[in-house]
């Protein structure tokens, strides 16, 4: 649905088709939020799967280490400790966190976001905004809803995954809350 779209008589047309354009623009903003931290938790997994790796295979040679160099030297063994430690960190760190499960479980409640405005995009010109619709009033209040219920469970389950998707949304909208009443 596009600002310029045909527009019925009455003002209660008008209000709800605000509604609606304002609940466009915020599933667009929840999805670059989502999309952005789904970005960054990507990132911070990937690169602790990464080092952990790599600190891994380090600490496999040890043995060689040992063999090859003398089984006493403590510069050695201190450096394959401070290797073993890093890895149970970063280990402990990715299981009290779970960025990687986090990452994706934020990518998938993005979908929601998109399929929700096409859908929205879609149906105002099918039928509202043709004016094919029997009721545009009630079309227009169902279309309304779907956004709503829509918003409210990915506000519930961002919040769930421990992000506060409601302030930051807020904070796209320049912090002025967004509400017609």
């Amino acid at each position: 649905m596009r600002d310029g779209d045909f527009e019925h008589s009455g003002s209660g047309i008008s209000l709800l088709k605000n509604g609606i354009y304002e609940r466009q623009m915020e599933l667009h903003n929840l999805a670059d939020v989502l999309s952005e931290h789904a970005q960054k938790l990507g990132k911070t997994g990937g690169i602790g799967r990464v080092l952990i790796i790599i600190l891994g295979a380090f600490v496999a040679t040890q043995g060689v280490s040992e063999t090859i160099f003398e089984s006493e030297n403590h510069a050695a063994l201190i450096t394959y400790t401070i290797c073993g430690l890093l890895i149970a960190a970063l280990s402990g760190i990715e299981a009290a966190f779970k960025t990687e499960s986090r990452s994706a479980e934020l990518k998938l409640l993005a979908a929601p976001c998109q399929s929700t405005i096409w859908k929205t995009d879609s149906e105002w010109p099918k039928s509202i905004g043709s004016g094919l619709a029997e009721n545009p009033t009630l079309a227009a209040r169902n279309l309304l809803d779907t956004q709503d219920q829509v918003l409210a469970d990915i506000h519930i389950r961002a919040a769930q995954l421990g992000i506060n998707i409601t302030h930051e949304v807020r904070e796209l909208w320049g912090g002025e809350p967004r509400a017609a009443a």
